[in-house]
């Protein structure tokens, strides 16, 4: 609720047998804003917590959507979530 640019995160997972390099890699909302990942290598089982910083990707809290893009422009994830589970602040949402 409120203002909230700069303090949400998004929690990446490693859910493989091989480690996965997200260098250059995107997160990317409904609105096509993006946010570029440097430097993190998910072992598997790992997990890395994205600080999304303003004016960058944003969890809309009337719902919406976030991707996650590889180097080559393919979507590789995308995750959706209803404003339901977005008023639910401060909760972690697993898809």
């Amino acid at each position: 609720m409120g203002h909230d640019d700069g303090k949400e995160t998004v929690t990446l997972v490693n859910t493989g047998i091989d480690a996965v390099s997200l260098d250059g890699w995107f997160l990317v909302d409904k609105m096509r804003n993006r946010f570029g990942i440097k430097d993190v290598t998910l072992a598997p089982g790992m997990a890395t917590t994205i600080l999304l910083p303003r004016h960058s990707v944003q969890l809309s809290n009337k719902g919406g959507e976030i991707r996650l893009v590889d180097r080559a422009g393919s979507t590789t994830h995308l995750v959706t979530y209803s404003k339901a589970q977005a008023e639910r602040q401060g909760e972690t949402i697993i898809f």
